[in-house]
């Protein structure tokens, strides 16, 4: 059965995404010190370098594709991002840990840490569930890390951790950017200029302020496709 065929038995191949709110619902079931070692931004969930190496594990590392993403530069989860990528992101290092307060993968997600969401966290109820079945229709194409047996080496179960990520980002669509709409990208720009200090016009014509070249570097687009950006939201705030 290939992956398709198994996601589209979940219905899991609608393109929802899932925007920062529900993953903070997420990460609200997990204890502060875990927390603390989490980064939430209009980006996504950034994991930090003080967090134990061991632990430190990104999906984007076991995604070697020409032009894939750069971990350093790209969240471990972004925003908005699909029940595939979650799934993906909860596979192994801290991600694991959030879904261990979840249950098992093989019978979760557990429903009284369910209960102990916030009352509003439909959107985050939901997700959940779907990346616990996307996992195990994942499982029904790679094969279960329990078929790899207690003495298997650790390249095997990296192996397998590398087989179920391509197969979950590749399904969920492998840049995170073709999650977003256009309307989403400009909103993500400007934000990120305002995150940063920078001070914006409230029109479209006017100069924006120095820093916009580090921005757009850091996104890996011109000044100008940025600035383009930033001054086409500017100016839908401004209707």
């Amino acid at each position: 059965m290939s992956l398709s065929a198994a996601m589209n038995d979940v219905d899991l191949l609608k393109g929802q995404r899932y925007v920062k709110e529900d993953a903070e619902d997420i990460l609200s079931v997990i204890d502060s010190v875990l927390r603390g070692f989490l980064k939430v931004d209009e980006r996504g969930i950034w994991i930090s370098h003080d967090y134990p190496i061991g632990l430190s594990w990104v999906p984007l590392l076991d995604v070697d594709y020409p032009g894939s993403p750069n971990p350093r530069t790209h969240p471990a989860l972004p925003f908005p991002f699909s029940a595939q990528q979650l799934t993906a992101f909860m596979l192994d290092g801290i991600g694991s840990v959030i879904r261990e307060q979840f249950g098992a993968w093989r019978d979760g997600p557990d429903e009284s840490t369910l209960s102990r969401l916030p009352d509003q966290a439909t959107k985050a109820t939901e997700v959940l569930r779907l990346a616990f079945r996307a996992y195990q229709a994942a499982v029904a194409v790679v094969g279960d890390a329990a078929h790899l047996g207690d003495e298997a080496s650790e390249t095997a179960h990296t192996q397998w951790r590398k087989q179920m990520v391509v197969a979950l980002i590749d399904t969920a669509g492998s840049a995170d950017a073709a999650a977003e709409t256009p309307e989403q990208r400009q909103a993500r720009r400007y934000s990120m200029c305002v995150n940063a200090g920078l001070t914006l016009p409230n029109n479209d014509y006017a100069n924006l302020p120095r820093g916009i070249g580090a921005l757009a570097k850091q996104e890996g687009v011109s000044r100008q496709a940025f600035s383009a950006d930033v001054k086409k939201h500017i100016n839908r705030l401004g209707r």
